[in-house]
């Protein structure tokens, strides 16, 4: 599977998704310091806008690149994400 650019703006509430984390997170230099730099996901600093983020991301399509620009495409990507992670563990979504 193709491997799917993420741009994640950051909103002004600081929050977007991590894929590593699999969950809604607040981005600040501690989070880059400690998740991003060195994450094999981590594909750079979105022009100083926000985190790029490049994984397998079937829900995607056929898309080259995922635009996340606030926090409800944030969390309809973190449900989605979620969704599909308890499909492939438990073989159906949680309710």
């Amino acid at each position: 599977m193709t491997k799917i650019n993420h741009l994640n703006y950051i909103p002004d509430n600081d929050q977007i998704y991590c894929e590593k984390a699999r969950t809604i997170v607040v981005v600040d230099d501690t989070h880059i310091m400690h998740h991003c730099d060195g994450c094999p996901m981590y594909n750079g600093a979105l022009q100083g806008e926000g985190i790029e983020c490049l994984y397998e991301d079937p829900d995607a399509g056929d898309e080259a690149f995922v635009v996340v620009r606030d926090s409800i495409d944030a969390n309809e990507l973190c449900k989605r994400r979620q969704e599909r992670f308890d499909m492939q563990k438990y073989g159906k979504k949680e309710e």
